[in-house]
């Protein structure tokens, strides 16, 4: 999955969201995303298949094991 993938996504969500962190303050309930990293698989000069990993913050004012669950 890419970037672009990940957040045309996250665009159908009723909550917040923003790539590492909001430039004013926000309210809880939001989302904040991070790309962490990008494991490739390789030979002969060639890729054969990339893995990225990206990690999704929830942040609510109470817990909510549904909107985690989604």
């Amino acid at each position: 999955m890419t970037i672009t993938e990940l957040e045309n996504i996250l665009k159908n969500y009723s909550v917040q969201c923003e790539y590492s962190h909001f430039s004013n303050e926000v309210k809880p309930p939001f989302m904040v995303y991070l790309y962490d990293s990008t494991d490739n698989e390789h030979a002969d000069n060639n890729t054969y298949y990339v893995e990225r990993s990206f990690t999704l913050e929830l942040y609510t004012r109470k817990q909510n094991v549904v909107s985690e669950s989604e």
